[in-house]
């Protein structure tokens, strides 16, 4: 039975600081080699997502926006949305009462002024302007109030809040884990799935996974609230994409030698 590995973006399959997927690059090579699909799935815009799956030469699927939707290759140049989630400008005209019910103030990332969203994002230049593209999500910082408050405030808006490596997240009610669902039960097999990521909202996606395993965050450390909704899950023998790349590695150097055992008894 086949492979397919989900994964995360940032502290993930990305470096957290400077977004690059070099030290994960022969993995991602050898993962095409082998046919195992390499799925992202990540709060990060199509707008930004586009250009790194061309530079992944990623062909499937990728989830964006938290699941807000799902993006399948039309041709080689054009992607196809299938929409899940809730539009961002509806999100934002349910942010006001929000507010009003949970006493608090959000500063949401795609009102930002570039400097501010470069500042609390690490992103810069055209990667910054593609991040403030949103769609179906719109990250947030709580200025004031509690977020316990927003949450259920949120809700009575139909809205869900998730907590990423970075923001709070605004969005509809389908999540990474209804998206991936979505494209699983498009499959015409089921395979071994294995997932990858960092965040408490990665945990949607995890729970679903045969194998999944909890990156280590910047300070070396898998988070505790992740660890706690996913028990089961490994982690990562280090953090970043050298981490993303030596979990697979190990992970699928142990199952060929596995299955050449069992093909030679």
């Amino acid at each position: 039975m086949r492979y397919a590995v989900f994964t995360d973006l940032d502290g993930t399959l990305l470096d957290l600081h400077d977004f690059s997927f070099e030290p994960a690059a022969g993995m991602v090579a050898r993962l095409r080699a082998e046919g195992i699909p390499l799925i992202i799935v990540t709060s990060k815009t199509m707008a930004e997502v586009a250009p790194l799956a061309d530079e992944l030469q990623l062909h499937g699927p990728v989830i964006v926006e938290s699941g807000g939707a799902i993006a399948m290759r039309a041709d080689d140049r054009l992607w196809a949305y299938i929409p899940l989630g809730v539009p961002a400008g509806e999100i934002r005209k349910r942010v006001p009462r929000i507010e009003q019910k949970a006493e608090a103030k959000l500063v949401l990332y795609s009102s930002m002024s570039l400097e501010d969203a470069g500042l609390v994002s690490g992103l810069s230049g055209d990667m910054l302007k593609r991040s403030m593209q949103r769609e179906f999500d719109e990250p947030f910082l709580l200025a004031e109030g509690l977020i316990q408050r927003v949450e259920e405030a949120a809700e009575e808006e139909g809205l869900i809040v998730r907590q990423g490596g970075r923001f709070h997240h605004l969005c509809g009610p389908s999540g990474k884990g209804d998206a991936v669902r979505r494209v699983l039960s498009s499959l015409d097999e089921k395979p071994i799935v294995i997932a990858l990521g960092d965040a408490p909202m990665d945990a949607e996606f995890l729970t679903l996974a045969d194998i999944p395993i909890v990156m280590r965050g910047s300070d070396g450390l898998p988070n505790e609230a992740l660890l706690a909704l996913v028990p089961h899950a490994s982690i990562s023998p280090e953090k970043g994409p050298a981490g993303w790349s030596r979990a697979l590695e190990e992970l699928l150097d142990r199952r060929t030698k596995e299955n050449d055992a069992r093909g030679r008894s």
